[in-house]
């Protein structure tokens, strides 16, 4: 489509609802980390951060991300005055939380947004590619449900609304595009369809509404948004059984499993093109199917714009899952492990242990379990180590860190060389300690199973918005 025929009116309001992995993450960066361009040419985007979260959680609803301030509705208010007193300027809101609003949350958004016309714009992609990387949000949020038996509740038992509610919500395209037309207009909606193919097709798509300058929304790269692998979220939905066992709380997940195991992963280390990703069963990728092409009859029907191709929806990938793929245990590189436990102690307080450090304890705990151990300190060599006996490590290290901050005595602290490892703070444990601990109690916990599939599975529904 002409970039011309894409061009909002002067002092439009484009309010980007996502859904959920469907490219929001590069946009609302791009947008973030190019604000002074955009003044330059006329253009607001709303929030002071990659995204207005808090302000559509308020307007439709949701308790937010595990662990963190939920949203109050003077959220909304603020973002509804920085859009009104935005004045002529092109304003750009770009969240995928608004894509959980109902009809009569959409109508406030179309209503309350003023200063210019209101024009939404949704971004799709095929539901098979989305189902696998949302289970992993989900479990990153909290959600303890194994991969298979999530797929099982989401496309084989009706009304396909558990384990995860949201899910539908957010992902029914049909209906979400419905809905949104139904309260913006049908000439005031435009479903983007990315060419995956062509990685910068979402980006100008966007220039060009807003008029900007072909160029001008540069992709950045952000390690902490790539996919875990197979072995890498199996771990962290493993730390979430025990979690829920042990009844710790919901900041502490935040903290030592969202904002630390899982990150540091994330952000130190770029998987092999050979480790295991999420595959998706036949009968999942046919239903998935189904929905697209529901999709593609909506959106032609409804006479909405689309840009990009949407029989692309309705695509499904040559390659296929075998139902042993879903339920065997995967196995972990050894350096994702070290730095699971890193995060892990991080999240806790400074300590000395290095990375070397740590090699070796991973090295170790993999020997214990009959792998062939590393070279002593070499992080890259580290042997693969199960699922499950990495969950053992990470939480060894969360509970040698933090299972007691502050020890007292008749109102005084203890000297930390008279009280045992496991309540000390972690700044004050020195690093041989530490590995030693950790090992110790991995090995020791090995000698009887996991929560895994024999603990709680089902989340409590609605304990938090990823659930």
């Amino acid at each position: 489509m002409n970039p011309q025929e894409l061009l909002l009116a002067p002092t439009s309001r484009l309010v980007h609802i996502g859904p959920h992995k469907t490219g929001t993450t590069s946009v609302q960066t791009a947008f973030h980390v190019g604000r002074t361009m955009l003044r330059q040419h006329g253009v607001h985007y709303a929030g002071s951060l990659e995204q207005p979260l808090l302000a559509a959680l308020a307007v439709a609803g949701g308790g937010g991300m595990r662990g963190s301030r939920p949203p109050r509705p003077e959220d909304w208010t603020e973002l509804v005055d920085e859009v009104r007193d935005a004045g002529e300027q092109r304003v750009v809101v770009s969240t995928e939380f608004l894509s959980y609003a109902d009809e009569a949350a959409a109508r406030r958004v179309v209503t309350e947004l003023t200063g210019g016309p209101v024009h939404v714009v949704i971004t799709l992609r095929p539901i098979y590619k989305i189902a696998p990387s949302q289970w992993q949000q989900y479990v990153q949020n909290g959600l303890r449900v194994p991969y298979d038996e999530w797929l099982d509740g989401m496309f084989r038992r009706p009304p396909y609304d558990q384990p995860t509610p949201s899910f539908w919500r957010r992902h029914k395209q049909d209906e979400l595009v419905r809905r949104w037309a139904g309260v913006a207009g049908a000439g005031n909606l435009t479903v983007v369809v990315a060419d995956e193919s062509d990685p910068g097709m979402l980006l100008r798509t966007f220039e060009a509404f807003v008029g900007l300058p072909e160029g001008s929304l540069v992709p950045t790269e952000n390690a902490a948004n790539r996919s875990l692998t197979f072995g890498e979220i199996e771990l962290v939905r493993r730390l979430n059984v025990e979690f829920e066992e042990r009844r710790w709380s919901d900041e502490a997940h935040a903290r030592f499993v969202r904002h630390g195991a899982a990150r540091r992963m994330k952000r130190g280390r770029r998987p092999a093109p050979d480790e295991p990703r999420l595959p998706m069963p036949k009968w999942a990728l046919e239903r998935a199917a189904e929905v697209g092409a529901e999709t593609v009859e909506t959106i032609t029907s409804l006479g909405v714009r689309g840009v990009g191709d949407m029989s692309t929806l309705a695509a499904v990938p040559d390659k296929v899952a075998e139902d042993d793929e879903l339920t065997a245990m995967p196995l972990l590189p050894g350096n994702a492990v070290a730095l699971a436990v890193l995060g892990a102690i991080a999240a806790s307080g400074r300590v000395d242990a290095t990375e070397q450090q740590l090699a070796r304890a991973i090295s170790t705990l993999a020997a214990g379990i009959g792998e062939d151990a590393a070279k002593d300190g070499d992080l890259q060599g580290l042997p693969p180590v199960p699922a499950d006996a990495a969950a053992l490590a990470v939480l060894s290290a969360i509970t040698v860190g933090a299972a007691v901050s502050l020890v007292k005595q008749k109102k005084k602290l203890v000297p930390n060389t008279d009280v045992p490892v496991e309540q000390r703070l972690v700044r004050d444990v020195r690093a041989r300690e530490l590995v030693r601990a950790v090992v110790q109690r991995g090995r020791r916990r090995l000698r009887r199973p996991l929560g895994g599939r024999q603990g709680p599975s089902r989340a409590k529904p609605g304990a938090a918005l990823g659930r």
